[in-house]
């Protein structure tokens, strides 16, 4: 799903207002201890974000001049504007006097000397540097969770992030929808353990090249211990005022495990004309490589072959298939993985030119192990103590 990037601007969204109305004394424009009262009771969470903005409308009633409501209306709006900003003075406020002509039937006087507050939507902030904790982890990525009790205690999580090929595979990353189709992932992150007092965690990750407006947020639809299936969300991302990171949120999991897929949504790589931005501002068509292994292998490390090209995404499918994307016109043969295997030495290598090669109607490439793929592979190690000691004098 399409996603518009917004410059994060220091006012929050209009969406979700909260409302609270105080009241106040004939002829004053004093914020009585029940009108303070009144406010904290109502906007409990205010006081944690940062650069909130609000609506006040000052209200008197009939008597009096309409000069001298004018004022007195507007007077009550600045004492609570006051008070708000005691509470949180990165408040952002615009400030209103009014005189109704017409009240609904059956208002009172006393109803009608109010203030109207209206707070607009305080997720879409940021918090407050006394209320948050931030979490710097791998590839720049900022964790950043809300500590609204204050805690010096609160549990650091555990954050792996894996924003290229080498390190989705090493991580042991997969890279399909919750109806199989291959996602190009552009970066994928892993929260684990934490806490955030909000139930959010706001994630900072580093823009490189040029902001991606088709950028999209994907979150587990299907998920196990062992595998994960992704789901587009209408998670909005926005750019800080830097114009360095990607700001987003994303809700903690219950399972204690936070899971996002930062893609690109192109559907099935399956199907021709799937186009993409490169850092010139050109556009290049990808094809799809998969590879079938006869049975999993630790892979830590994977080479496109070409020197000034490099995978996309990396795409698990399942512990025996993979797929990766590199542009249509370069050739796929010279990729090459590292890895292990139970029982070996060293490290094995994974040639795709060894590999059994068909291509589908669309130019996708498809490579399959055979018998000559791993034909040097180390030998396994001999076990037993005859063994030990003829290693000892190797």
């Amino acid at each position: 799903m399409k996603k518009v990037l917004l410059m994060m601007l220091m006012l929050c969204g209009l969406a979700h207002a909260q409302n609270a109305n105080v009241y106040f004394d004939f002829d004053s424009h004093a914020l009585s201890d029940k009108a303070k009262a009144k406010i904290d009771s109502t906007l409990t969470t205010f006081k944690y974000y940062s650069g909130v903005t609000a609506t006040i409308q000052g209200f008197t009633d009939d008597a009096g001049t309409p000069g001298y409501n004018d004022t007195l209306a507007l007077k009550r709006a600045r004492a609570v504007e006051a008070y708000l900003k005691q509470v949180n003075p990165t408040l952002n406020a615009t400030v209103n006097a009014q005189r109704l002509s017409t009240w609904p039937q059956g208002t009172t006087d006393a109803q009608k000397r109010r203030v109207v507050i209206n707070i607009n939507n305080m997720a879409g902030c940021g918090y407050r540097e006394e209320y948050e904790k931030r979490y710097p982890s791998g590839n720049g990525v900022i964790v950043i969770a809300a500590n609204f009790k204050g805690r010096t205690d609160m549990p650091r999580p555990s954050v792996t992030t894996s924003f290229s090929a080498e390190e989705m595979i090493a991580n042991n990353r997969f890279g399909v929808d919750t109806t199989g189709n291959i996602l190009k992932s552009w970066g994928m992150i892993d929260i684990k353990g934490g806490q955030s007092d909000d139930g959010f965690y706001t994630l900072m990750v580093p823009i490189t090249g040029t902001p991606d407006p088709d950028m999209s947020i994907w979150l587990p639809g299907d998920e196990n211990a062992d595998s994960v299936k992704w789901k587009d969300t209408d998670t909005q991302i926005t750019i800080d005022p830097t114009g360095k990171y990607y700001v987003f949120r994303v809700p903690v999991s219950a399972s204690g495990n936070t899971r996002v897929n930062l893609d690109k949504p192109c559907g099935n790589f399956a199907y021709s004309g799937n186009r993409f931005k490169v850092k010139n501002g050109k556009r290049v068509v990808y094809k799809t490589v998969y590879v079938a292994t006869d049975k999993p292998y630790a892979f830590f490390k994977v080479n496109s072959g070409h020197k000034n090209y490099s995978m996309g995404f990396s795409a698990k499918i399942n512990d025996t298939l993979y797929a990766f994307t590199l542009p249509k016109h370069l050739m796929s043969r010279g990729m090459s993985f590292s890895g292990w295997e139970n029982g070996q030495e060293k490290p094995l290598t994974f040639r795709l030119s060894r590999c059994t090669y068909t291509k589908d109607a669309n130019k996708n490439d498809y490579y399959a192990m055979n018998e000559n793929t791993l034909k040097d592979k180390p030998k396994a190690q001999k076990t037993g103590f005859f063994a030990w000691i003829a290693r000892q004098f190797s």
